[in-house]
């Protein structure tokens, strides 16, 4: 079984360390990072686990740095902690896919519950992916109308829009979306979005 990595990031030294030693006394292999740029400097993606990422640091701050996770399409999944959060920050990063938003001084059971589930996620997610050959292959089987619905799907056209442009019922296209989601191996809409992005590379590849 691979090793879980707990990737750690924040600027406040006595911080990394004092949840570092945590984290290693309940059995979780952690590793430190003192900024943004050293995490990205020497993260590989291939190791499973969580990210662990303080908000406010200096020069790229943890919302940044997500932001960069997102579009390096890097999918271990995030907790953020912060001192200096407040809802609307913690509802903007959740919609972007962080995993949870922890407000400091940490509560050792509840963050300690909040890393395990997220290392967890990370094992569930690994376990669906399928190989950019594999996404490819499924997504040639797909029939016309398939490619076709499945673009509107990734539009974020409701079922019921979607019906009324096919000229099909609203059932017949939540079949549709069912099936697509079964095919391409996915759960919700982020997931077939990093499909999606995945299956677009392959093409432009190949032309």
């Amino acid at each position: 079984m691979d090793k879980k990595v707990i990737h750690l990031i924040d600027d406040d030294p006595s911080m990394l360390t004092s949840i570092c030693y945590f984290l290693e006394s309940e059995g979780l292999d952690c590793r430190c990072y003192s900024s943004a740029q050293d995490f990205l400097k020497n993260f590989k993606e291939e190791t499973p686990g969580c990210i662990v990422l303080d908000v406010k640091m200096p020069e790229v701050n943890g919302i940044e740095l997500f932001d960069e996770l997102l579009k390096r399409e890097i999918r271990l999944p995030v907790i953020f902690f912060s001192g200096h959060g407040d809802l609307p920050m913690a509802v903007n990063v959740l919609r972007k896919g962080a995993f949870h938003f922890l407000e400091k001084p940490l509560r050792p059971e509840i963050f300690l519950a909040a890393v395990q589930e997220a290392v967890k996620e990370d094992e569930r997610r690994r376990a669906g992916i399928l190989s950019k050959a594999q996404l490819q292959k499924q997504y040639e089987k797909l029939t016309e109308r398939e490619k076709q619905v499945l673009t509107l799907i990734e539009k974020g056209l409701t079922n019921k829009i979607i019906a009324e442009r096919k000229g099909l019922s609203e059932r017949t296209i939540e079949n549709y979306r069912a099936n697509l989601y079964k095919k391409l191996n996915v759960r919700n809409m982020d997931e077939l979005k990093t499909v999606l992005k995945v299956i677009e590379k392959k093409k432009q590849q190949v032309l």
